[in-house]
């Protein structure tokens, strides 16, 4: 689904889901990760464990980034078949024409794979958006582009 603008309901997921990963933690380094018990064990002011306040507090983002996408569709699909072509569409479409009921766990794992891929697609857009900034749109990079510096004397 492409966001249309800033005031989008997506640009705004996407704002949010930025924030939590800006702030919650460099990956594997907080004692979240280094510890065997769990985050529901240790008190809040316990030494380290702001990054589990900070991702309690901001679970909501996440919810939304899973749950958003895959109600809009699954409405859009109830209300008249008016869905975007999508991951999503493609997959509820499949399961619902085979005859099969969707489990909690297939919900829970196309949710999951429809936030990764949403994110993952808005920061693909931000590259390219800059790559068309920096090179123009439509060419691909060269290595003469990327590293100007390292332009030899034999490639004028």
């Amino acid at each position: 689904m492409a966001t249309k603008s800033c005031d989008d309901e997506f640009a705004t997921i996407l704002n949010d889901i930025t924030f939590t990963q800006n702030n919650g933690g460099t990956p594997g380094a907080t004692i979240l990760n280094t510890n065997p018990y769990p985050v529901q064990s240790y008190p809040s002011w316990f030494p380290g464990t702001h990054y589990a306040s900070f991702a309690r507090e901001w679970k909501w983002a996440i919810n939304k980034l899973f749950d958003v996408p895959y109600e809009k569709v699954k409405k859009q699909i109830v209300t008249g078949g008016t869905a975007e072509p999508s991951f999503l569409r493609t997959h509820i479409e499949a399961v619902s024409g085979s005859g099969k009921v969707l489990t909690n766990e297939d919900i829970q794992d196309l949710k999951g794979f429809a936030g990764v891929l949403f994110a993952g697609g808005a920061d693909a857009k931000k590259g390219q958006e800059e790559l068309d900034r920096v090179i123009g749109h439509g060419r691909l990079p060269t290595f003469e582009v990327i590293h100007p510096q390292l332009k030899s004397n034999d490639n004028p």
